[in-house]
């Protein structure tokens, strides 16, 4: 009887055993499954603790940490493709997609290579079944499509062009209503992520009842556009709160970056970011800022009124590596502001302050400030400064680099001695270490 029972249990434990090897494999195939699983990773979600944070500083962190290049990018600037501000950037490849502030003659998008040659525009302005006003963008990386979400005169909708810019035709999403797009994203498969509600103005269409079930924060879509997946907005768990506040407008803003192919969700002044697995909306982190947590009033309504306290309030997406996850904060009622860096692999916390970005003991230039999401073709991050700013900032030597990194000083100082102060702004690539 006994080795029957040994018997049992070792063919259960086989079997288990096979069941987690196939499961593994078949997450870590699709690069949206692929996130914290890692052998050297906890496993997602991860708890972060910003008091603990605080009260362990540093002066810096080291680019070099992260990073193991940069590139400064100095795009052409000829009368065609001057563009002034730059509102939205992403990368695929050596191609750079460029939505600028509205005031083109003729584009608000250009494409150019990363070594700042212009390549074409794409679209152009105008109220035409291929043409935009307002608009933002994401691309299709699969498909190599550049997805425009326009909104004008009541009309919202999604229109696609080829990276060469011409036009491809009008997208499927979403198919359901909507009331508009604070932040989007395409995914894998051709996927829309949606957060639809930015900013909530009391037209008296919210009550007790839509509060309670109607609101979602984040909403995916198949690439037909039917509806496959939504979470509910944390308000919806204060609807008596919510419904008194709404007299003076809800902020439901959030931000979306990418690590390894995945999108991240961060809401401003959530305690919950996610990510996203297949087609589930997960969290990543939750943040616990203790005695700093900021009450309702102070997380959504427009207008705070005399609310009183100090509170952490969140900036910016989150930014990730394969070892650290990085956030700005601010504490409300003071000048303080903070990056928190949590190490994945220990779950220790610490922080900078004030949050003056990382060394750059890269090429030896000003400190980096995050701005820009993590890009979802590529582990970089990307940030964008005005040609007059580079050619006054970048030019001189603020940290020494070794020979190891003298490619990167060159590459930064040729471009600052260049640029002239009329000149498009420069774009500045960080690529982060790569996984072994």
């Amino acid at each position: 009887m006994y080795k029957k029972n040994c018997n049992l249990s070792n063919w259960l434990l086989t079997y288990v055993t096979l069941f987690q090897l196939i499961t593994f494999s078949s997450c870590i195939s699709n690069p949206e499954s692929a996130g914290g699983l890692s052998s050297t990773e906890k496993s997602y979600p991860y708890h972060v603790n910003l008091i603990e944070g605080l009260n362990k500083r540093v002066e810096h962190f080291n680019l070099s940490d992260i990073a193991d290049s940069i590139r400064f990018v100095q795009l052409e600037a000829t009368e065609e493709c001057l563009i002034g501000d730059i509102n939205e950037i992403e990368l695929d490849g050596d191609d750079l997609f460029i939505y600028t502030v509205p005031g083109q003659k003729s584009s608000y998008y250009f494409r150019f290579n990363t070594k700042g040659d212009f390549l074409n525009t794409i679209g152009r302005i105008g109220r035409g079944p291929s043409e935009y006003l307002h608009s933002s963008f994401s691309l299709d990386i699969e498909k190599k499509k550049i997805i425009i979400f326009r909104w004008y005169g009541g009309a919202k909708d999604f229109i696609s062009f080829n990276y060469d810019g011409t036009y491809s035709g009008k997208c499927a999403y979403p198919r359901q209503p909507f009331d508009g797009v604070s932040k989007f994203a395409i995914l894998s498969g051709s996927r829309l992520l949606l957060q639809d509600f930015g900013y909530l103005e009391n037209r008296g269409k919210l009550s007790y009842n839509s509060i309670s079930s109607d609101l979602k924060f984040y909403k995916i879509y198949d690439s037909t556009g039917y509806l496959i997946n939504s979470i509910p907005h944390p308000i919806t768990r204060h609807p008596l709160e919510a419904e008194k506040t709404y007299q003076s407008g809800l902020s439901l803003n959030s931000d979306i970056s990418f690590f390894k192919g995945s999108a991240r969700m961060s809401g401003q002044d959530h305690d919950t970011s996610y990510m996203i697995r297949g087609d589930s909306i997960l969290p990543a982190y939750i943040f616990h800022k203790g005695d700093l947590n900021p009450k309702f009033n102070q997380r959504y309504a427009q207008n705070i009124g005399g609310d009183e306290g100090k509170y952490l309030t969140s900036v910016f997406p989150i930014y990730e590596t394969e070892e650290f996850m990085f956030r700005r904060y601010f504490l409300s009622g003071t000048d303080q502001n903070f990056m928190f860096r949590y190490n994945k692999l220990t779950g220790f916390v610490d922080s900078q302050s004030p949050a003056s970005g990382f060394r750059d003991d890269i090429s030896g230039g000003p400190n980096i400030h995050l701005r820009r999401p993590t890009n979802k073709s590529d582990n970089v991050w990307i940030r964008v400064v005005q040609a007059k700013e580079f050619k006054d900032d970048y030019g001189n030597v603020t940290h020494p680099v070794g020979e190891k990194y003298k490619r990167f000083y060159n590459n930064r100082i040729e471009v600052a001695e260049t640029t002239k102060e009329e000149d498009n702004p420069i774009v500045i690539i960080v690529y982060l270490k790569k996984t072994e």
